[in-house]
């Protein structure tokens, strides 16, 4: 999602991530694989009808894909607010970069960009 934060997201810091917070990324930085557990939840909205998408990334150095699976796809009516929750199993491998992504997907006019409006934005998780 394009543009900032009205505030800005944290990441816990530790030794095994280090953190981007504008652009809400995690780099794994233990030379160790990890397992981990990853929840999210949030409420979002835009300005017409349609569903947004809300996917986690993991880019281990050929490019961004997406989880299976690991995706909220809530459908907004009329502009209202609608939240969403899903969670992920995964593993880390040194240098995988984890990010989130929002994507607008209007039914109505699929040709007219929408903003989307994310609020209690919360990612936690845990490594196994």
């Amino acid at each position: 999602v394009g543009g900032s934060f009205t505030s800005p997201p944290t990441f816990p810091v530790g030794t095994r991530v280090i953190t981007d917070r504008d652009a809400c990324s995690i780099t794994y930085s233990n030379k160790n694989k990890g397992s981990f557990f990853v929840s999210v939840s949030a409420t979002v909205e835009m300005s017409g009808d349609g569903f947004i998408a809300c996917r986690l990334r993991a880019d281990s150095g050929s490019g961004a894909v997406a989880f299976t699976h690991a995706i909220g796809l809530p459908e907004i009516r009329q502009g209202r607010a609608q939240s969403f929750s899903f969670s992920i199993i995964g593993v880390a491998n040194l240098g995988d970069v984890f990010d989130v992504e929002f994507e607008a997907f209007n039914t109505a006019m699929a040709s007219t960009p929408n903003d989307i409006k994310v609020r209690e934005f919360v990612l936690n998780g845990y490594q196994f």
